[in-house]
């Protein structure tokens, strides 16, 4: 049985996922400065990916390790369930190099309006939507850099809900910001000027909210990439403060600059992880050949 939360309290954890958003909304030619349609997404992107020697880097860049798919076979068109789609970019990748049907559902009205013009002529739909709302049943779940924002109170909520849309056999990936130690807030300033009612789980937080409902089938740990990515990502803003500095003050920038710098710090001293889940919902079936698959991109079962 789902655990029920208050409207209430369903407000005030979507309003802190909507701030996150905000300074987009407000001027989406300004701080990210992308260009219309399906390639300016490159630049919404927000998460790490493996830092390595390019040209691979650019094709890692995506999706977290590579990409989520590489850990579990999908099929030509399979429903998948992006939560917390962000602006498409995922979804996008998704049907176009697998042929899947993807439902992305956001919180952010900026977001499905952005998404609905790039997505145009591809098998995705993004809506408008609570998790909790989510009808209907699905091959893939996926949900990147969303636990974050979730809170350790509906944890389990979450994993039920998932369960509910997953189909028997089916695959869940969690890709998320970790935390050494299980705690019930984020950093007081991020909380306040970045990431408001946001917190990171913690290994034991996870697996509990997670046991008796999924199977772990993979656990991949890239925190260390998340510096340099970092670090990438407070070169190019600096790089190109002074094409959007007039839509922004110098304080703005001040704040920016320590919120990168100080997030890369922490990756660096290995006080946060970055965490890339996958679950399975048994289906009873005993197709042990069929998970074994699932496991690790370099365990196939031939």
């Amino acid at each position: 049985m789902e655990t029920q939360i208050s409207q209430k309290d369903k407000d005030k954890i979507e309003a802190g996922i909507r701030s996150k958003y905000i300074k987009v909304a407000e001027n989406p030619e300004g701080l990210f400065k992308y260009p219309t349609g399906r390639a300016g997404l490159d630049a919404l992107g927000y998460d790490s990916g493996l830092i390595r020697a390019l040209p691979e880097a650019v094709t890692a860049s995506y999706c977290g390790a590579g990409n989520p798919f590489s850990l579990g076979h999908i099929n030509e068109g399979e429903a998948v369930l992006d939560i917390g789609c962000g602006w498409g970019a995922f979804a996008i990748y998704a049907a176009e190099k697998y042929g899947v049907e993807v439902t992305g559902i956001t919180v952010s009205r900026e977001q499905v309006k952005l998404s609905h013009r790039c997505c145009e002529g591809l098998p995705v739909c993004i809506e408008l939507q609570d998790y909790r709302d989510v009808q209907g049943t699905f091959d893939r779940i996926v949900s990147i850099g969303m636990f974050e924002h979730v809170g350790v109170t509906s944890y389990r909520t979450y994993m039920q809900v998932i369960n509910r849309c997953l189909k028997d056999g089916g695959l869940f990936l969690l890709h998320t910001i970790g935390n050494n130690t299980s705690v019930h807030s984020v950093d007081p300033w991020l909380a306040k000027y970045i990431f408001p009612n946001s917190m990171l789980p913690s290994a034991r937080q996870i697996t509990e909210a997670a046991e008796s409902i999924f199977i772990l089938n993979d656990w991949h740990s890239f925190g260390p990439h998340y510096d340099p990515t970092l670090i990438a990502w407070h070169r190019n803003f600096i790089d190109n403060w002074r094409y959007i500095q007039d839509a922004y003050n110098q304080r703005f920038q001040r704040m920016w600059v320590y919120y990168l710098l100080s997030c890369a710090g922490s990756f660096r001293a290995r006080r946060n992880q970055l965490w890339q889940i996958v679950f399975s919902k048994n289906d009873g079936s005993g197709n042990t050949r069929q998970a074994l698959n699932h496991i690790s991109p370099i365990h196939h079962i031939r």
